[in-house]
């Protein structure tokens, strides 16, 4: 009897290509980036008054929305970390920086004008308004920490951020009256934050980062012997970079 040995079919080129995908694992995604981010920032700010003195503030002088003045600048580096394919949880560092001079007219009383009448007395103040500026100057470093959102991914990934700060001021006084001294001392301030981000190319290790955003200062804790403070917040485009390992 003739033995029959059945060999193993050859294994073509089309054959190998099927096999080794199944061999391959899937990598799952990254799940730390770095990033490191600066911008310039146009700075703006809400101004109120203080109550606990005598001071009359008239008027504050307006500066254009995107005057030069109100320029600064901005600078982050920190961390992300993968919750979710979607969800990211960072944290990081900034610096902050940015200087304007504010005009505004206070209202004083020049003279007492005292009128007579049926027995009585009646005291008019006559006032003069007097011109003044304050130079106003934050130079603060801070820490950060929020969550990013992954919108969609085409050729830009889409990312909604959202965050708090803490800033620390690094300057002895935020603000002095040229004429008389007056200086504003906060030990810090709270600041809340809302960008859209977008990143390209939305795969790879390496992506670069264009980021509008808003900050917007919720508290200060201060210490005032002013006229007025000053609670910041600021319009801005980030141009940085992400990368993840």
């Amino acid at each position: 009897e003739e033995t029959v040995k059945v060999l193993p079919a050859a294994k073509t080129k089309e054959t190998k290509k099927a096999i080794v995908p199944e061999l391959k694992k899937k990598k799952g995604p990254r799940k730390f980036s770095m990033y490191i981010i600066a911008m310039p920032t146009f700075g703006y700010q809400r101004i109120e008054s203080n109550q606990n003195d005598n001071i009359i503030i008239e008027s504050i002088k307006r500066v254009p929305a995107f005057s030069t003045k109100r320029l600064g600048v901005r600078a982050e580096i920190g961390m992300e970390y993968n919750l979710s394919p979607r969800l990211k949880a960072f944290g990081g560092l900034l610096y902050y920086q940015r200087k304007q001079t504010i005009d505004f007219t206070e209202k004083q009383v020049d003279s007492l004008v005292i009128h007579g009448d049926n027995g009585g007395v009646i005291i008019e103040p006559v006032f003069k308004h007097i011109g003044k500026s304050i130079e106003y100057e934050l130079k603060n470093i801070g820490i950060q920490a929020g969550l990013n959102y992954n919108i969609k991914k085409k050729l830009f990934l889409h990312v909604l951020g959202t965050g708090i700060e803490l800033h620390k001021p690094m300057n002895k006084a935020n603000f002095t009256e040229i004429s008389q001294g007056f200086v504003q001392k906060p030990d810090y301030y709270v600041f809340y934050n809302v960008y859209y981000r977008l990143q390209y190319p939305s795969e790879g290790r390496l992506k670069a980062v264009f980021q509008p955003s808003l900050n917007y200062s919720l508290y200060i804790n201060k210490n005032l012997n002013a006229p007025f403070y000053v609670k910041p917040y600021g319009l801005g485009l980030h141009v940085g970079c992400t990368y993840s390992f």
